[in-house]
């Protein structure tokens, strides 16, 4: 008796569906924040944006929003919002009426710079800085630059006391703020 086993191995292609895969990718600067990515043509993203501190007014507490897929991509025109705030940033994929896919991210902004930069109680070797906290929530840390030194001060004291100066030098000051997670940009000069 002669048995033959004959097997058949074929390879199949597996044809990509709407809302099968997706990437996401967020530009968050203090004033805006704007949600673009990839997905199926056809598609449609659903976005909520929602503030975690409901009791800044100036800010959006809550925006719903829906994007279309153009030819593989979409972006979201910039959203307002506050600098040093938490945004809960929601997004689905719909596909012919039906959610696909859901994705969620905790965003923080960037603090705006610090402003009103102000030397006091100049001396020949030390000043009094002082400057206006940005909006929003807490800073965790300021970065004092006094021409080409760098300073940090672990706090968020709105002021910087600066000694040991060379006399008759001219000091150019930039001062950033750093809110949960991101730094902002320096201060004018």
């Amino acid at each position: 008796i002669l048995l033959c086993l004959v097997a058949f191995i074929g390879i199949t292609k597996t044809e990509e569906t709407c809302g099968d895969s997706w990437s996401v990718n967020y530009e968050v600067k203090p004033k805006t924040l704007v949600v673009r990515g990839s997905a199926s043509e056809g598609a449609i993203i659903k976005i909520s944006i929602q503030s975690l501190d409901t009791t800044i007014s100036k800010c959006i507490l809550k925006t719903d929003a829906n994007t279309e897929i153009k030819n593989g991509e979409f972006i979201t025109p910039p959203f307002p919002v506050c600098g040093n705030t938490g945004y809960n940033v929601s997004l689905s994929i719909e596909c012919e009426n039906i959610e696909k896919g859901w994705k969620e991210k905790i965003i923080w902004t960037p603090p705006e710079a610090p402003s009103n930069v102000k030397a006091e109680e100049v001396t020949e070797s030390s000043f009094f800085l002082k400057w206006d906290s940005p909006f929003g929530g807490i800073i965790s840390t300021y970065k004092i630059q006094l021409n080409e030194e760098i300073f940090t001060q672990n706090n968020n004291d709105p002021f910087y006391r600066a000694e040991n100066l060379q006399s008759n030098t001219n000091y150019t000051v930039r001062v950033s703020a750093r809110g949960k997670e991101e730094w902002s940009d320096s201060s004018h000069q």
